[in-house]
């Protein structure tokens, strides 16, 4: 069972273009925005927007997380947790200002999975 929906998780990042490890960040920030705008669920352009936007902040937090001790580096973990927020003020799902929960809790998400995804034993 477990395997199958492995499988089918593999397949699902494969179909839209994302690498398994950001599937996953890609679910946190689809959830997200789907709650806001939960009549948007099948918007071709809002879910590029999410992959785009999930791209860019897995690179960023790829690239940063090669920091050595980066997970015990506060200011290290501000810069990155600023550089989530910045980008997604640039998503049109987003308004920084307004949607200060939801930014909190993608920046929280994505940095737990970021020590999930990232953290070198």
């Amino acid at each position: 069972f477990r395997d199958r929906m492995e499988k089918n998780k593999l397949q699902q990042a494969q179909d839209i273009g994302l690498s398994e490890v950001e599937f996953a960040f890609f679910m946190t920030l689809q959830k997200e925005v789907l709650e806001k705008f939960p009549k948007r669920g099948n918007d071709k352009k809002l879910q590029a927007e999410i992959i785009t936007c999930t791209t860019e902040l897995v690179e960023m937090l790829d690239e940063a997380t090669r920091v050595v001790d980066f997970f015990n580096r506060e200011s290290e973990k501000k810069e990155v947790m600023l550089k989530i927020r910045r980008t997604l003020s640039d998503c049109s799902f987003c308004d920084v200002t307004e949607d200060k929960k939801m930014v909190a809790s993608i920046t929280d998400e994505f940095m737990r999975l970021a020590e999930v995804k990232f953290r070198k034993a």
